[in-house]
């Protein structure tokens, strides 16, 4: 009986999108194809890297390489591609440019208990500049 009060919450999918504090701030957008790639923001523009996954596998995105001097990390958020219990979708991270400089930004997917990174394929590397 759980399942059927449960079941519903799970087939609903809800995106919120955090906050962004400069009003004028421009959106750059990522996604695999652009790994291995550079960036270019100006300060106060807001990076989204929209990458594959599936939270229920226990699975996600997480920056592990970052300099938080230069990107702040606003947070992450989940689309799913089907209404169905389990279905993968897309994770959407997004970073704030705070200040100029030049750093590489690495996304690993794994699980956040036991640090297992799935391959080659659960990596995202990209070299981002922001000017002032």
């Amino acid at each position: 009986m759980l399942w059927t009060w449960l079941l519903p919450l799970f087939a609903i999918n809800v995106v919120i999108m955090p906050a962004v504090s400069s009003a004028g701030a421009n959106m750059a957008r990522l996604s695999e194809k652009d790994a291995g790639g550079t960036v270019t923001l100006a300060s106060g523009d807001v990076l989204e890297i929209a990458l594959a996954a599936n939270p229920a596998t226990g699975y996600s995105w997480q920056p592990t390489t970052i300099e938080p001097s230069m990107l702040k990390y606003l947070g992450s958020d989940f689309a799913g591609r089907h209404a169905t219990l389990g279905g993968g979708g897309t994770e959407f991270l997004r970073f704030q440019a705070v200040a100029p400089g030049q750093s590489e930004l690495e996304l690993r997917y794994y699980r956040h208990r036991a640090k297992a990174v799935i391959g080659t394929a659960g990596r995202f590397l990209v070299t981002v500049i922001v000017t002032p």
